[in-house]
């Protein structure tokens, strides 16, 4: 039963787009959690709704500073809420902030536009 759980877990981290991400970002096997966490806790809503987030931005090397700043601010706004949609929106910010602490901010934007596209049967949430 154990190896059927860790298999369906990683079935995610499996799929091409996935891969492709992991390859082209050299995401390191301590931080695919993250990956898994996106796709179980947050629906692909927030990520769609997340699309212009990283390009409007400042532009050059403040803006690893700026998307923290603001990932912080909003993520302590989106907890105290009660909405649901809210809570997934902290849960975005608060794995994003944590991709660009382990990597950079076009990590984060990268991951976040894969996510933007895999079907959404991807998804724990729909």
């Amino acid at each position: 039963m154990e190896k059927v759980e860790s298999k369906q877990e990683h079935r995610f981290l499996d799929r091409p787009e996935i891969q492709r991400v992991i390859e082209n970002r050299d995401i390191r096997p301590e931080h695919f959690f993250l990956l898994e966490r996106l796709a179980a806790e947050v629906p692909q809503r927030i990520f769609l709704e997340n699309h212009n987030t990283f390009s409007s931005a400042s532009s050059g090397a403040e803006r690893g500073r700026i998307l923290k700043a603001q990932f912080l601010r909003d993520q302590a706004r989106y907890a105290s809420s009660n909405d649901l949609l809210d809570e997934w929106r902290a849960k975005w910010h608060e794995l994003m902030l944590s991709l660009m602490d382990a990597y950079d901010w076009p990590t984060a934007w990268n991951v976040n536009t894969t996510f933007e596209k895999l079907p959404r049967d991807a998804f724990f949430i729909k």
